[in-house]
């Protein structure tokens, strides 16, 4: 609930009343970045509110997803190389993603698979008509645009060919120091398969594939003597906790580019560009 218009907050950095404002804050300068710890801490308050507040297992899984660590990256990636460079028709549709509309304002009642679009207008980022074709694609695309990042970092990349159908992960990695399977899935939480547990709690659905992951490789891996990597990624773009972690281990590498902005934000950045192209895709 709100008091006189301003949003209560748990740490008392925002006070409950306008005049408490400027009496908190007039006293000195509060120095630089005050105004965007304010609005930050505002709209985790909002949100909160919002998670308990009734709304469905679809909006609650939504609205987590795309508080992720990492969802909103694309929001805020200058375009300084192609890698970090989203087109407008794929802003577009990342914009509309996130805001929970449909990718387009003229769909057909129906998706090819029979399914009921007014039930789910993102029901394409999941539909099992689309997983050999656009859902793969997006798949290739973000696996692609990680195969160039680690050779940046420093490692050998093998892509496993098509044919061997999921029986391995999707790419061996060999660094100077160890050996590494990785294998990239991007799930989308509000799936009906995810729905009820991804609205529970923040990323349940990307550790539930993590282990399902681990699960299927970690015989393989332990075989080839090499660490396994589960690369989970959300459609609305927060990244796994395995995921985030291997990308911290990247990030001592040296990249020109990124200079400005240190290795692993690049990465992150440039990953959550090429999703949100890939999910356009779809």
């Amino acid at each position: 609930m709100t008091h006189n218009g301003v949003v209560p907050l748990k740490n008392d950095l925002l006070p409950l009343n306008y005049a408490g404002f400027w009496e908190f804050y007039g006293k000195k300068s509060p120095g630089r970045g005050l105004q965007r710890l304010l609005s930050s801490e505002i709209e985790s308050s909002l949100a909160s509110q919002m998670l308990v507040l009734g709304q469905g297992l679809y909006d609650k899984t939504h609205l987590r997803s795309i508080r992720g660590k990492n969802a909103g990256a694309w929001l805020t990636t200058l375009p300084l190389t192609p890698a970090l460079t989203l087109s407008d028709s794929h802003f577009r549709v990342a914009s509309r993603l996130r805001l929970g509309l449909s990718p387009h304002d003229h769909l057909p009642r129906r998706c090819i698979c029979g399914f009921d679009l007014v039930n789910d207008v993102l029901h394409f980022l999941s539909c099992s008509r689309l997983k050999r074709s656009a859902v793969t694609q997006r798949h290739n695309i973000v696996l692609q645009r990680l195969s160039h990042l680690m050779q940046k970092a420093g490692g050998s990349v093998r892509i496993e060919p098509n044919w061997f159908d999921g029986r391995r992960p999707d790419a061996q990695v060999h660094f100077a120091h160890e050996n590494v399977m990785i294998d990239v899935a991007i799930i989308h939480p509000a799936a009906p398969t995810y729905c009820r547990s991804a609205a529970a709690a923040p990323l349940t659905a990307c550790k539930r594939r993590e282990k399902g992951k681990v699960s299927k490789y970690r015989d393989i891996a332990k075989e080839e003597e090499c660490r396994f990597v589960p690369f989970i990624m959300e459609t609305f773009g927060s990244l796994g906790p395995q995921a985030s972690n291997f990308l911290k281990d990247l990030s001592s590498a040296p990249l020109e580019q990124t200079q400005t902005m240190g290795w692993k934000v690049y990465m992150a950045r440039a990953l959550s560009i090429v999703l949100q192209a890939g999910n356009a895709f779809v």
